[in-house]
């Protein structure tokens, strides 16, 4: 059994709403945003319209016209834009990206986090979640979470 592994990161969030924002989505992302209920959160890549890979992220529908998005932070390529360059319609707004902060933590951890922070979605390292919280530092130690350096995830990563 692998250690506990519990790290603050650093990550993009962006937000995409209205009518036409599971359009505006669908097409430049690989998860199936019309199949994805409200309240629920997956990974996808963001995808240029010729369908070359930008970068990797998290999506969480919110309501039925509305997304979050948690993206990597730079220097990861920066799907945020190419979302926002695509957006065409009056119908889909694109807000942020503003820079945010996550807890990644091995999904052992998951019974201590939940209902914390402000988003839950899966990790981008198999077996890890992401949480989103204004003090993600300080949401693990009022959890009795101690934090590990940022290179565990590295090593959790490459399966160390």
């Amino acid at each position: 059994m692998r250690d506990s592994v519990a790290a603050v990161r650093p990550r993009r969030i962006a937000w995409v709403e209205g009518p036409d924002a599971s359009v505006l989505l669908h097409g430049l992302l690989t998860a199936d945003i019309g199949a994805l209920p409200v309240g629920a959160a997956t990974r996808s890549l963001v995808l240029t319209t010729q369908g070359h890979l930008v970068a990797q992220m998290a999506v969480a529908r919110d309501a039925k016209q509305a997304f979050t998005l948690l993206l990597d932070a730079p220097p990861a390529g920066d799907g945020a834009a190419v979302i926002a360059a695509h957006h065409v319609s009056e119908d889909a707004m694109v807000l942020g990206p503003e820079d945010a902060r996550v807890l990644v933590a091995t999904d052992d951890l998951a019974p201590a986090l939940a209902g914390a922070g402000d988003l839950q979605v899966p990790g981008a390292i198999p077996g890890t979640i992401e949480v989103l919280a204004d003090d993600p530092g300080q949401m693990a130690r009022d959890r009795g979470i101690a934090l590990s350096p940022p290179e565990a995830l590295e090593a959790l990563r490459i399966g160390r």
